[in-house]
């Protein structure tokens, strides 16, 4: 789990300092939607690690309600 963390760290300090630098993408629009989104990437990271886990454990239905159920709901929450 310490190194799903750690990498997924990095990796989003690495892609949010490309994109500072270089300014990509060049619209302004999509480039701080990036930066919004680029903290996310930890926490989806860790979730994913557990609903394999939940698979591995044979707890299949257990662990397909996040991204059947509660993914779909939050994000017609904010539509």
């Amino acid at each position: 789990m310490r190194n799903v963390l750690v990498v997924s760290i990095l990796s989003s300090i690495l892609l949010f300092g490309i994109s500072f630098l270089l300014h990509k993408p060049a619209d302004d629009l999509l480039r701080k939607s990036l930066w919004i989104a680029v903290p996310v990437l930890p926490v989806a990271a860790l979730i994913n690690l557990r609903l394999s886990w939940l698979r591995s454990f044979q707890f299949n239905a257990l662990s397909q309600i996040p991204d059947k159920v509660i993914r779909p709901v939050i994000f017609l929450g904010h539509c």
